[in-house]
């Protein structure tokens, strides 16, 4: 057995030393020999060459890694020596030990975060479905084109019915170097219900800016859509509750601006919406009440409860109704002033009345 200098640095022995052959294979890994052994052992034989990365204990009882390349010398069909390098490749391998430790732990994040992440290289190739967007798609990622992803992984706008356009898909967008952000779509699987999804996600770049890739996060958002579908009926509902409800309704915020009115009052009183709200309530009473309504707005923010107030409103034709109005304030958890919700009665007439019996009251006693 010959050995170079290199050779005897990596096994730290001293130079004279002078090695046998299975000498040399007990300082390999005791795991390792047998990997060897057969190794060389196919060399003599059969002329068979090898290249081995295995594990090594020097002299000194250090632990490396180490690559040991074998090309037989054979003369008239018969292997006469044995032939190669040695290579301590510790440094590679810790290197390498050290990635496959982050990659696995880049790999577990993945797999255990609720988002789904979609990963594809620069030529448009699905490299990586995390468990969340194999569970999604009830399929694994597959090596296709992106002008196929729409109709295989079943990705279809918020209709639901049509089928994404190629330069609409989330991922095709971030590989373009868009970046996306809150991008609403539907994922339909054939054999399950249908989930909505808002995306984000951008194009990866390495050092040098130059695109490697583009990923996406998918957010399940379903159970929000149902809720939202269902406050959005219940919202359409109380509206028509509340257009058609007997009694002229308004609320004002903190100013004493209109929030809201319902269709009764605007009907009463003869205005669009679009006339009236953040409007001041001040701007629509008679003249001779404005002081009066800034005077005891603030009582009525304070006291939270007003029954059988009076006013004169105007109407949109110039002419006046007097109105009882009833009202609460709402506020919220912590007592802060949210809006007012107020109703009144038209008692016109009952004024009218009043002022009639007055004037004859006044008559007969004068007569």
């Amino acid at each position: 057995v010959k050995w170079t200098d290199e050779t005897y640095r990596i096994h730290e022995v001293p130079l004279d030393y002078k090695p046998l052959l299975k000498e040399a294979i007990d300082f390999f890994h005791p795991e390792d020999r047998p990997t060897l052994e057969q190794a060389i052992q196919r060399a003599l034989d059969h002329g068979e060459p090898y290249d081995l990365e295995i594990r090594f204990i020097t002299a000194k009882g250090n632990h490396l890694w180490t690559r040991t390349v074998c090309q037989p010398v054979i003369v008239d069909g018969k292997t006469i020596k044995l032939k190669g390098i040695f290579q301590d490749v510790t440094k590679r391998k810790r290197t390498e030990e050290s990635l496959k430790k982050e990659r696995g732990f880049l790999s577990a994040v993945l797999d255990n975060i609720q988002e789904a992440i979609v990963i594809c290289n620069a030529e448009g190739k699905l490299v990586r479905f995390n468990e969340s967007a194999k569970k999604l798609h009830g399929i694994p990622a597959k090596p296709i084109r992106p002008d196929q992803w729409a109709e295989h992984y079943d990705l279809f706008e918020k209709d639901g019915k049509t089928l994404l356009p190629m330069r609409d898909i989330p991922l095709f967008r971030a590989l373009n170097d868009e970046l996306v952000k809150n991008t609403e779509i539907i994922v339909a699987p054939k054999h399950s219900k249908p989930h909505f999804l808002v995306c984000n996600g951008q194009a990866l770049k390495d050092e040098n800016s130059e695109l490697v890739g583009a990923v996406i996060a998918m957010h399940d958002i379903t159970e929000r859509k149902k809720v939202e579908d269902e406050l959005r009926s219940s919202e359409e509902r109380f509206r028509v509750l509340f257009d058609n409800a007997p009694l002229p309704y308004q609320s004002l915020d903190e100013d004493g601006y209109f929030k809201e009115v319902n269709l009764r009052w605007l009907n009463l009183l003869g205005y669009h919406r679009d006339e009236v709200i953040g409007k001041s309530f001040a701007d629509f009473l008679h003249p001779d009440w404005t002081d009066h309504f800034r005077e005891n707005f603030p009582k009525f923010k304070s006291i939270g409860e007003i029954l059988g107030v009076e006013f004169e409103l105007r109407k949109k034709d110039g002419s006046y109704l007097w109105v009882s109005f009833d009202g609460k304030i709402r506020r919220d958890n912590e007592g802060a002033f949210i809006q007012t919700h107020c109703v009144f009665n038209d008692i016109t007439e009952q004024k009218k009345t009043a002022q009639i019996l007055k004037k004859r009251n006044t008559d007969l006693k004068l007569a």
